[in-house]
Formats: C-alpha cells, structure tokens, sequence
C-alpha cells in the first residue's frame, strides 16, 4: 500500500488487450499480448474500497525502545457521474466509517472519524490515473487523529491523489515496467514536510485471483520524507525513507482491481535541535485494499 493506513482508497481500471481479432488472441501467447491499461468505467458505476492497515514503531528513546501498535481500516463508496475517454471520469466520494487505534507501554488513543462518515466531495480522474478538478475538499470536516495529526483539505487531496497508481503511456505486455514518479509538499500545521516517491511497476502474469481473470502487477519503490514540525511545543526535524513491495490484481473484463496487498519498512532520524539528540524510528506496515462493485 503506497500510504500507509488512512489513504481514503485506491483505484486502478484496466482495458482489455489491444488485439484486432479474437482467433488470433487464442494464439498469442500471453507474453506477446498488449494491455492498454486505462481508468474508465460506465457511468453510474459504484463501487465501494475497503482498506485494512496494521503499522508497528519502534522508537529509540534514549536508550529505551518504545513499540506502538496503529491499526487502521476504511470504507468509501465512489460513484462515477460521467466519463469520457479523453477527459476521465468524474466521481463522486462518499466518505464512509473508518477506525485508528493506537497502543503502546506509555498509553492509547482512537479517533473519532464520526464527522467525517456521509460527507461528499467530487473529482475528476484522468485516463493515466493524475487526479485533477477537486470540488468540495475544503468543506470536509478537520479532524484530529490520535497521532496528532490533523486532516485537512490539503491532506485529503493528497490522500486521493496517492489513491490512484499511474498508468503507462502506451500498450505493455508482459514483463515491461513503467515509473511513477512524484514529489510534492505535505502541510503539517505550520510546517511543511517534503515527500519525494518513486515507484515501478512490473506486469507480471494473467492469473485467477478468487475465481476471477486479472493481471498481477508488482509495485516496489522508496518514498522519501523530510523537514520540520512542532510537537508539544518542541522542533523536530525528520528525514526518513520508506521501501515497498506490493501486488495488485485486476479483472480485465471487470476493468478493475479485486485487490491490493502491500508490506513496506520505514526508517528514519527525528532530531531534536534544542537537546541536540536523535531518535531513530522504524515502522512496518501491511495493508490491503479490497473492491466490492455494488
């Protein structure tokens, strides 16, 4: 999973391969055959992403190793409003219940996401996956997480736009690669810390997953963070990298995925300006996300 645990969801179509007859397909080896993948779906579409996470930290503090346990799941229903194949589809985000729960030796928390669950938002997803024409973000509720984190609009429209893996810009068979590379700013209260990704994706195989034809992707790749922030009332500084592998599938006749799973190890350096120390951090994470058409 590209983002840990409270990425609203993740979605990724795929075409059917670009042959001109039928026969011929019968005979083509699977290796030699061309895949236009591709975001689209008819509209009045609705779907509905379920994403399940689970991260443990670990922190040196001072010699002392504290864990904490997050867990997180999510459930938002997508309903596409029109779609066109040059301009993408514009769809509507209901946001649905989700959880995040915290533990460790020093205490717990959770996050009340109530607010949140039955808000509205629209998007516009083009053919290659870039999210574009957000309308409504701004009046989604802020809310807090147990982490101190606080959820805004511009954290929400990154959390759509992490959603959606790019696509390659023309017909690959199996075997080919493509790159995602991306790097934007992430406001975090009065700071801004800098995420710069990069992933590549390896179309692996057609296989059955649950009874259903798809194409198995791998997604492996770093995502580098760093900057400041505030925390009760203390600067911290961060740099820390994360590395993932990930496998998605997708139905081809579908023209979506049926699953996601993904593991990714992070490790970093918060150092403390003022006390003139750093804290090395390491989290784990596994998560999947799950599609169920309505």
């Amino acid at each position: 999973m590209k983002k840990v645990i409270l990425s609203i969801s993740l979605l990724l179509l795929v075409s059917a391969a670009m042959l001109s007859l039928s026969t011929a397909a019968e005979k083509t080896p699977a290796a030699e055959k061309l895949y236009e993948l591709k975001y689209q779906l008819k509209p009045g579409t609705t779907f509905v992403i379920v994403s399940t996470g689970e991260t443990e930290s670990v922190t040196d503090q001072m010699g002392t190793e504290v864990v904490a346990s997050i867990t997180g799941d999510g459930e938002d229903t997508y309903t596409v409003l029109s779609a066109d194949k040059d301009k993408g589809l514009t769809i509507e985000l209901e946001i649905g219940e989700r959880t995040q729960d915290i533990s460790s030796d020093m205490g717990s928390a959770s996050t009340d996401f109530s607010e949140l669950v039955g808000k509205k938002a629209k998007f516009v997803l083009l053919p290659n996956g870039e999210a574009e024409g957000f309308e409504g973000f701004d009046e989604l509720p802020e809310v807090t997480t147990g982490s101190g984190e606080t959820l805004t609009k511009e954290l929400y429209i990154i959390g759509v736009k992490d959603t959606f893996p790019k696509l390659p810009d023309k017909p690959v068979k199996i075997g080919d690669t493509w790159k995602d590379v991306q790097g934007y700013d992430v406001p975090l209260g009065d700071y801004t810390l800098r995420s710069d990704s990069d992933y590549t994706y390896t179309l692996l195989e057609e296989v059955k997953k649950d009874g259903i034809d798809c194409l198995k992707i791998e997604v492996t790749g770093t995502d580098k963070v760093t900057g400041e922030f505030e925390q009760q009332g203390t600067l911290l500084e961060l740099e820390r990298v994360t590395t993932t592998k990930a496998v998605m599938y997708f139905a081809n006749n579908m023209g979506m995925f049926v699953l996601y799973e993904a593991e990714s190890k992070a490790e970093g350096i918060i150092f403390v300006p003022s006390a003139g120390i750093e804290i090395p951090q390491t989290l784990t994470t596994k998560g999947n996300v799950v599609v169920r058409f309505k």
